[in-house]
């Protein structure tokens, strides 16, 4: 069996399923199939950042999400890595990460020979190794399904006022709302269904997975966070829906996974001599261009320093199992998979400290994604 394989069994990670997930729901959507969305018409697809099934199945189970029972509501896969950046480029342009080659909140740019956060604006080149989108705004690919899906009807994206819209992925091309609370968001969604002037529209809430990267998703806060917004959705919006031509479409870009312990890795770890340059990816999943001849040494010390929280796989191994959409790479974009990739276990992750950093530090996090684990990878399907 392949090595990988092996590891995903032993650790209990589940694989993506690319026929029954988030990116092929809004692909059936843009085909107009509606055979898993609702029969009517037009349609509103909601993501929720962080929303993943675990957390809305307690809450049906414990009474706070009772109205689901009477829609559909389901356990959907998300894709892999389990993380928005990743997830939020595929919606948008109906590739997998392996055609789109966004694969974490940080990416190798070859072309600049340095890591690039796309979907981040926050750090500058003058204090950080990283550079913001605004530097290279063709690090991220163009949003083709929701630019097909505007030539043949009339569409609408709803965002939050404080969410950054990566100026070169095209979004400032489609017609963009915003709104400033939850409250808004559900009201602007109301209202448009009254109207009925839009064939479809795409909104994003974010909060959710804020709160679960603090609190973790088990929390007080997280849980009752979740159930607000279920709860204003089915008082507010509901009986909009069912007088309209309108389903809501509820799903999410991952779930969450409790972090026992965060490693960090820096410029000053011995790990480096083995790699050509600092890692990139997400904190469930790194990726490594080692030293040509090192491949050896980088295997002994991982085994040794980190075999307790996570396993070293080849790329091109991981890779060959389709676990990124598909079994080969294009060469334009291979270099962003790396030589190795870390995958860390069960209630681990990894941060790597870039010199001057002024993001927040993910090491005080609670709960994070971008992993394997089943309250990561599986996310719900609800529509109404």
């Amino acid at each position: 069996m392949n090595s990988f394989l092996s590891a995903v069994k032993e650790n209990n990670y589940v694989l993506p399923d690319y026929k029954n997930s988030n990116l092929s729901i809004i692909k059936e959507i843009a085909s107009r199939k509606n055979s898993r969305t609702g029969k009517k018409v037009k349609k509103i697809f909601l993501l929720v950042d962080g929303l993943g099934y675990n957390l809305v199945r307690r809450l049906v189970e414990k009474g706070s999400a009772e109205f689901l029972k009477s829609h559909k509501f389901e356990r959907i896969s998300t894709l892999y890595p389990s993380t928005t950046a990743a997830v939020f480029t595929s919606i948008e342009t109906g590739l997998t990460p392996s055609e789109h080659g966004v694969v974490g909140w940080n990416i190798y740019s070859k072309d600049l020979g340095t890591i690039v956060a796309p979907y981040d604006d926050s750090p500058a080149f003058s204090n950080s190794f990283k550079l913001s989108r605004a530097d290279i705004p063709d690090t991220l690919p163009q949003p083709e399904l929701l630019f097909r899906m505007a030539k043949d009807r009339n569409i609408n994206v709803l965002f939050d006022e404080l969410l950054n819209i990566p100026p070169g992925n095209g979004n400032n091309k489609l017609p963009l709302k915003r709104y400033a609370t939850q409250s808004d968001m559900i009201l602007k969604l109301r209202d448009e269904v009254k109207n009925g002037r839009y064939d479809f529209i795409y909104a994003y809430y974010f909060w959710i997975d804020h709160i679960e990267h603090l609190y973790g998703h088990y929390s007080e806060t997280a849980t009752n966070s979740a159930a607000l917004l279920l709860n204003e959705i089915e008082k507010v919006l509901l009986p909009a829906l069912e007088k309209s031509d309108y389903n809501l479409i509820i799903t999410a870009d991952h779930g969450h996974t409790i972090i026992k312990n965060w490693i960090k890795i820096d410029s000053k770890n011995k790990i480096m001599e083995h790699l050509n340059g600092p890692p990139w990816g997400d904190s469930r999943i790194m990726f490594f261009n080692a030293v040509p001849g090192h491949e050896e040494a980088l295997r002994k010390y991982v085994a040794e320093k980190y075999s307790k929280y996570a396993i070293l796989e080849e790329s091109d191994t991981v890779i060959s199992t389709g676990i990124f959409g598909k079994k080969k790479i294009d060469e334009k974009i291979r270099y962003r998979f790396g030589t190795h990739m870390l995958i860390a276990k069960p209630n681990f992750a990894f941060s790597y400290i870039y010199p001057k950093n002024t993001q927040t530090n993910a090491v005080d996090f609670v709960g994070t994604h971008s992993g394997l684990s089943r309250e990561e990878m599986e996310v719900p399907l609800i529509v109404l």
